[in-house]
């Protein structure tokens, strides 16, 4: 896997190569960059939204063969209600 400033640097010479003749070169990097640092955000969100359902999911399971049920865990506020 490339660093982030190789996957910019390549975003930016595929993007020159692409659009170099129609758009200035200074526009090309400043999109590529926002666009690494967004989707680089929008990444750590899902991984961390992973984690809670991964972690929502064994805390179900563990109460439930402890013969805890789910309305139970609802009532008591351990399970958000779907």
């Amino acid at each position: 896997m490339l660093n982030s400033q190789a996957q910019i640097r390549q975003a930016v010479a595929e993007l020159t190569e692409a659009f170099g003749d129609r758009v200035p070169d200074e526009v090309i990097h400043e999109v590529a960059v926002a666009t690494h640092v967004e989707l680089r955000r929008t990444a750590t969100v899902h991984a961390h939204l992973a984690v809670l359902t991964a972690r929502r999911a064994a805390r179900e399971l563990a109460f439930t063969a402890i013969g805890v049920t789910m309305p139970q865990q609802q009532t008591a506020g351990l399970t958000p209600a779907r």
